[in-house]
């Protein structure tokens, strides 16, 4: 979670956290608080304005496949979907949580990271930093029907199209 003057901003894994992580502290002031990954806002934060970013649950799990069969080849995509979401919940459980002011899309982040309202002219807007280094993947139908099943919340809260 990153913190600056007058927001909160909470990190979900494979949303393009680590582009606005790095241009919030690095341009806006932003100062880590609190565990990364956390979603309850401590004080004195808890009135500050909240956002986060979302990212359409395909290409999230096709990303997190993409890192998973490099560190564990033994891995099933199925395996890895139900244990991610079981250790790091669903976007839509975290926006329970979080109960974010705005929520962004990594896919359109250059354009609606515009309605924060604190972009200046000489600070463009971020980009994604870090670029896994696994081969691309293409998701099969099966793969996209356990994305489904698990993360069938996600599809419904975000809006995304199945």
């Amino acid at each position: 979670m990153i913190a600056g003057r007058g927001y909160v901003f909470a990190c979900i894994q494979k949303t393009a956290t680590a582009a606005v992580r790095h241009w919030l502290i690095e341009h806006h002031g932003g100062k880590p608080i609190g565990p990364y990954h956390s979603f309850y806002v401590p004080p004195p934060h808890e009135e500050k304005f909240r956002f986060l970013t979302v990212r359409d649950p395909y290409e999230r799990m096709r990303s997190l496949w993409r890192v998973t069969k490099i560190k564990e080849p033994w891995a099933s995509f199925e395996h890895m979907c139900r244990h991610y979401h079981e250790f790091d919940l669903g976007q839509s459980e975290i926006l329970d949580r979080f109960k974010p002011d705005l929520t962004l899309r990594a896919e359109n982040l250059s354009e609606e990271i515009r309605a924060l309202g604190f972009n200046r002219d000489d600070v463009p807007p971020p980009v994604q930093t870090r670029i896994t280094k696994a081969p691309e993947y293409a998701l099969t139908d099966a793969d996209r029907a356990v994305v489904f099943r698990v993360f069938w919340r996600d599809f419904e809260a975000l809006g995304y199209p199945r």
